[in-house]
């Protein structure tokens, strides 16, 4: 196996920026209302959910990577002996996002009507637990600005101040 380059702080601090964003991202089409909304925005959410599903995933739980990829032992050298293990809806969704949604699959044409919807907020809940692991082990030093406020949190005040309501998805 290949060594990972070693990246330096302050290009890990920058590039924890881009972290961030995907996680809170993640978290705000995980939760954003969709009832009574248009397929076409019903899809554009589900759409936007997986994409940010994807990219989280593959920072926590990384497969084969390329050597430009940011992933989590990265920033938290001793990330795969302190994360979470995947949970095994979090292996099926990556399998649909895959499946279903960014790749033109013919395993489109096995899923059921029954089987089509996204349970985005279990989803987001297991997702929630590793990337509050990662941020309980990220050294202060290494956090972007935007790093003040949680991603997670950042979302719901993002949905509250859209819509009125808030609530955490582990609360």
């Amino acid at each position: 196996m290949t060594r990972r380059k070693l990246r330096q702080p302050d290009e890990l601090k920058a590039a924890s920026e881009h972290v961030w964003y995907e996680f809170m991202m993640f978290a705000y089409v995980a939760q954003h209302p969709v009832d009574g909304a248009s397929q076409g925005f019903v899809n554009l959410v589900v759409e936007s959910f997986a994409v940010h599903l994807r990219n989280v995933l593959d920072f926590l739980y990384p497969g084969k990577v390329r050597s430009d990829w940011m992933i989590a032992s990265d920033f938290v050298p001793k990330w795969n002996s302190v994360r979470p293990e995947i949970t095994d809806r979090l292996k099926r969704a990556k399998r649909r996002v895959h499946k279903e949604i960014v790749h033109l699959s013919y395993d489109r044409n096995k899923v059921t009507k029954e089987a089509k919807p996204w349970d985005r907020v279990a989803i987001a809940q297991d997702i929630e637990l590793a990337a509050d692991e990662f941020d309980k082990h990220l050294h202060d030093s290494l956090r972007s600005d935007d790093w003040q406020i949680p991603p997670f949190k950042a979302a719901i005040s993002m949905i509250y101040f859209e819509s009125g309501e808030a609530k955490f998805l582990n609360d």
